[in-house]
């Protein structure tokens, strides 16, 4: 029953370490941004702008998902893929910086 207990214990702390809270910031951060731009209503494809360039590498993705879909909008594409791009790029972040000041 000891080892159940320990086992259990080590892996819920393993689980802490996984949440990235940097990632977390940075992913609401993006999706605060993405619901504010959505918002402005710009007159054709101008508000697309300013959210390819803060998802570069990704947003050429989310441009292929939308003409291989035939997508009417990208921007659901933007609020959940692009939030958890910036969360993947603060978890990145925080276990690049904890394991050089080890």
């Amino acid at each position: 029953m000891i080892r159940v207990a320990t086992s259990v214990r080590k892996n819920r702390m393993k689980i802490r370490h996984r949440i990235s809270v940097l990632g977390v910031l940075l992913g609401f951060a993006h999706l605060a941004l993405a619901l504010w731009i959505y918002s402005q209503h710009y007159e054709g494809s101008w508000g697309y702008v300013p959210m390819v360039a803060v998802d570069f590498p990704v947003s050429l993705l989310f441009a292929a998902i939308s003409r291989i879909f035939e997508l009417d909008s990208a921007w659901p594409l933007f609020f959940v893929f692009g939030s958890v791009w910036w969360y993947l790029i603060g978890l990145w972040l925080t276990r690049f910086f904890s394991k050089r000041n080890k």
